[in-house]
């Protein structure tokens, strides 16, 4: 009787660890898809923003007195030459 009712506890552990495999399959395969998504929606933000963001820059470059070119901009509360 004590081996049926071990063989039958096997049983049904192999059960649920099929069921939790499956489980484990989808959830990868969900997370997948949603970070495929994640980095299509930034990538069309980025597109979106980064033209109207560099307009505008470009646009108040002369404002500025920065050149046409420049492609970093320091800010004047940071000193470079400071340790």
């Amino acid at each position: 009787m004590k081996i049926d009712e071990l063989n039958a506890h096997i049983s049904a552990l192999n059960v649920e660890n099929l069921r939790l495999r499956s489980t484990e399959i989808a959830l990868s395969a969900q997370l997948r898809r949603e970070k495929d998504k994640s980095r299509s929606i930034m990538a069309d933000a980025e597109a979106a923003v980064c033209p109207s963001v560099l307009t505008h820059i470009h646009l108040f470059m002369p404002r500025i007195n920065l050149p046409p070119g420049t492609h970093s901009i320091q800010s004047p509360l940071i000193d470079p030459h400071r340790s």
